[in-house]
């Protein structure tokens, strides 16, 4: 981590340099429309255009590597008496014991500039 002097020049402690480099994060987050609603053409736009101020303005800021997030879709119509509804896949790249692919690599971020 840079020196108090640096970081307060330079941003140094924020922008992925944080008090949390090294560790990583995740969103759960629940939807209630159809996948396709959050899709690039959908009425909702893009699920991650929609996440991206958390994942980056308040994981990837103070340093997460920040994983793609866990979206379970149409849970409106669920109810406390009904079976959850089925779990996603995980995230392409994920596995129990491997690390997976983050989700703010530089590619994606000059992708979005």
């Amino acid at each position: 981590m840079a020196s108090a002097s640096t970081a307060t020049a330079t941003g140094g402690d924020r922008y992925g340099e944080g008090t949390f480099v090294g560790k990583r994060a995740m969103l759960i987050v629940t939807a209630g429309g159809w996948a396709e609603h959050y899709s690039p053409r959908g009425i909702n736009g893009p699920i991650d255009d929609i996440l991206f101020p958390i994942q980056h303005g308040m994981l990837f800021y103070p340093g997460f590597e920040v994983l793609p997030p866990l979206v379970f879709y149409r849970t409106d119509k669920t109810d406390a008496g009904s079976s959850p509804i089925s779990a996603p896949p995980w995230p392409s790249g994920w596995t129990r014991c491997g690390k997976p692919s983050p989700f703010h690599s530089a590619a994606r971020i000059m992708a979005i500039i």
